[in-house]
């Protein structure tokens, strides 16, 4: 569905993106902004990093490890592309149409959508739709999250599942409501954030692989 509607994004949005004014940002002010931006994208995309296994665990365990890492290498890239080359000719048709401009300023990146996708009946037809792949994409890190919150001690193990499901729907639910008006500063906090530690995350995990390695080929010796 998320890709339907890209589609019908680009069709309306790709003929009016600006391509020929260049950018006003030079300097220390263009290479932050660039770096911002790569942190952001990384942050997004690193954080699958820490709950993969939960899903790979169903793999069979001799399926190749190149065919693993490239099916999740493509799975991250190709989507994360889709939805910045949309959003990069949303935002350079700025220039051209205010219209586009005030919606996101003053109303947000809902109403935005919806204009882009005219006529308006259909339009929230799309953005209904769009709103529920959202929350079914979510259901995937709510169930991760849970199963994060039963492994940081034993007494939080005897507490079900669907408990700490709900806590963190809840949660989703608040931050949501709150930060509505707010989104693009909450991603770009959150999102940094979430890279620095992932990638420690990763390093945690590949060291301590490499050790294991190493006990096992000592034993096997």
């Amino acid at each position: 569905m998320f890709f339907l509607v890209f589609m019908v994004i680009y069709g309306e949005a790709g003929t009016k993106a600006d391509i020929t004014t260049p950018t006003e940002l030079t300097g220390t002010v263009l290479s932050g902004t660039c770096l911002s931006l790569i942190a952001v994208v990384y942050g997004s995309s690193a954080s699958w990093c820490s709950i993969v296994s939960d899903y790979y665990v169903h793999y069979h365990p001799n399926t190749s490890v190149h065919k693993v890492f490239w099916l999740t290498t493509l799975g991250i890239s190709v989507p994360t592309c889709i939805g910045m080359c949309a959003g990069a000719c949303v935002g350079s048709a700025f220039n051209l149409i205010p219209a586009w401009e005030d919606t996101y300023s003053n109303d947000g990146v809902g109403y935005l959508v919806q204009l882009i996708l005219y006529p308006r009946g259909f339009a929230k037809f799309i953005c209904v739709l769009l709103v529920l792949s959202g929350i079914g994409m979510n259901c995937i890190a709510i169930y991760s999250g849970a199963l994060s919150i039963q492994q940081f001690a034993r007494p939080l193990q005897r507490v079900p599942r669907f408990f700490w499901t709900l806590i963190l729907f809840v949660g989703i639910l608040l931050l949501g409501l709150v930060g509505r008006n707010h989104l693009l500063a909450f991603l770009q906090n959150f999102l940094s954030l979430l890279g620095y530690w992932n990638t420690t995350y990763f390093v945690i995990v590949f060291i301590g692989k490499r050790r294991l390695e190493t006990c096992a080929e000592g034993w096997i010796g």
